[in-house]
């Protein structure tokens, strides 16, 4: 389980989540990364292990950092 290539679908979750929580952070409001990792697999990313999920968003984050956000 996890294993296989990620979907555009699952990409798409990631980001949207990601990109939720940063607006959060900027607000000033608060949130845990456990617990947002484990929504996101009670839902479209049910397929997916929690280490992958945190694997992905640090992905994500690396890519934000790249382009300066």
């Amino acid at each position: 389980m996890g294993q296989e290539n990620w979907t555009q679908t699952e990409i798409g979750a990631a980001v949207r989540q990601y990109l939720a929580m940063l607006d959060l952070e900027e607000r000033g409001g608060s949130f845990t990364k456990a617990e947002v990792n484990r929504l996101l697999r009670t839902a479209e990313l049910e397929r997916r292990s929690r280490g992958s999920v945190e694997y992905r968003m640090c992905n994500i984050s690396a890519v934000m950092d790249k382009i300066g956000r």
